[in-house]
């Protein structure tokens, strides 16, 4: 063929080897065999992503079972009417996991129908808005019970402009591209703005998330920080596993960045959707 693509990240993937097929006519007049090649740079980026990729999710998982061993063990456990556990462990599943998750749907996902990445994306994002919303009704409920007043510091403030932003955010991706009816160039059009706010959010998510691990730290459990978080000797390991943690969300966070914001990482086209077979 006279112009043919060839994947960025998996120098034998499906695009390479169906453009090679159709080539076939043409190749078989010269009686030598078709092998598909690629350069040491393409074997590196290859094996960066996948890495980077696994690092990524390990972080993830780390994190997922670290923060819920510490609010589900450490500090009280999980009960819906006394602690805001439950909301600070349902808003890190939501805000940084399943929103992490949903952004690296097209990474991950790479070989697959695009349709598939679709209905994965929007899963986990329909999940991360489930988790936020229970994590919101829980302190609401909580501090009804106890008498607090409600909103009145930054954090509740900028958590309610992210759950916001980050429901519109959603909707708008939904009509957009979720639905059929949309012309083609709209949709290119609105794309890059679409995943910046995306990145935005999960930024703030993470910056938001954060400062409530602290803030239920250092206002709902001052004695232990005097005790012993101040001189890293818990009898819990209460102190070690907070910090590593926050570390693993940190390093999750900022792998996510990496996967989606480098471009010889995007998702390549399938062959279907290039028009290479029926």
């Amino acid at each position: 063929m006279g112009s043919r693509r060839r994947s960025s990240i998996y120098p034998l993937s499906d695009v390479d080897l169906a453009a090679e097929s159709l080539s076939s006519t043409h190749s078989a007049r010269r009686d030598d065999p078709i092998l598909p090649t690629f350069s040491p740079l393409d074997l590196f980026t290859w094996a960066s992503f996948e890495v980077t990729m696994i690092v990524c999710q390990f972080a993830g998982f780390a994190h997922i079972f670290l923060v819920s061993h510490f609010y589900g063990r450490i500090v009280g456990g999980i009960k819906y009417d006394e602690t805001p556990n439950y909301h600070g462990l349902f808003m890190t599943y939501g805000l940084v996991f399943f929103n992490g998750e949903a952004i690296l749907a097209y990474r991950f996902m790479r070989n697959e129908a695009k349709i598939l990445s679709k209905l994965v994306h929007a899963t986990c994002h329909t999940l991360a808005i489930s988790f936020f919303s229970a994590a919101l009704a829980q302190i609401i409920h909580q501090k009804t019970l106890g008498g607090n007043q409600h909103v009145y510091t930054f954090h509740s403030w900028f958590g309610i402009a992210i759950m916001a932003a980050y429901i519109i955010q959603f909707l708008f991706g939904l009509f957009n591209y979720g639905l059929p009816g949309v012309p083609i160039e709209v949709r290119q059009a609105l794309m890059p703005y679409h995943r910046t706010v995306g990145l935005a959010l999960f930024g703030c998510s993470v910056a938001q998330v954060l400062l409530g691990h602290f803030s239920f730290l250092y206002l709902y459990r001052p004695p232990l920080v005097m005790s012993c978080y101040a001189f890293l000797d818990c009898d819990t390991h209460f102190d070690l596993i907070f910090n590593f943690s926050l570390l693993t969300l940190v390093v999750y966070a900022l792998l996510v960045m990496v996967l989606v914001t480098k471009d010889s990482w995007k998702r390549e086209k399938t062959p279907e959707e290039l028009g290479l077979i029926d």
